[in-house]
């Protein structure tokens, strides 16, 4: 039976095959969060706290490009102010664009692997079995 560090591992490497390819290694180079070594190995996640450090960023990045498109659609959207859906229904509105898709299933993955590490450290058996629960489809 896996220990928590084995699921854990499993997950990062599950996200890493998920960002294989999308550009995610080269944005966080660009970014200067990582150097060019560092994050291929992120893909593999040979090293666990550096690439969940870098999960974190990636998780809180997405979450503010979401947050900000959803302002640029709302000023856009002033002269029907009372029409203006709210972020969480806007977010499932746009699901239909097949990059936003992408992005929004790499946010909720990593917010899983992270509630997942979370449960670890503060011991909580019922934040562990959602977590597993929502990683395990």
């Amino acid at each position: 039976m896996f220990e928590g560090l084995h699921i854990e591992m499993a997950a990062l490497k599950m996200l890493g095959d998920w960002l294989e390819g999308s550009g995610w290694v080269e944005a966080l180079v660009q970014a200067e969060i990582a150097i060019p070594g560092s994050t291929d190995s992120f893909l593999r996640a040979a090293h666990v706290s550096r690439t969940k450090r870098a999960h974190k960023i990636t998780a809180a990045a997405l979450y503010i490009l979401q947050k900000r498109a959803y302002d640029r659609f709302c000023l856009r959207e002033v002269d029907h102010t009372e029409y203006l859906p709210k972020f969480n229904a806007w977010c499932k509105k746009i699901e239909d664009t097949p990059l936003f898709q992408y992005w929004a299933t790499v946010l909720e993955l990593e917010l899983l692997v992270l509630v997942y590490v979370r449960s670890l450290c503060q011991t909580s058996f019922t934040m562990y079995l959602d977590a597993l629960m929502g990683l395990a489809p």
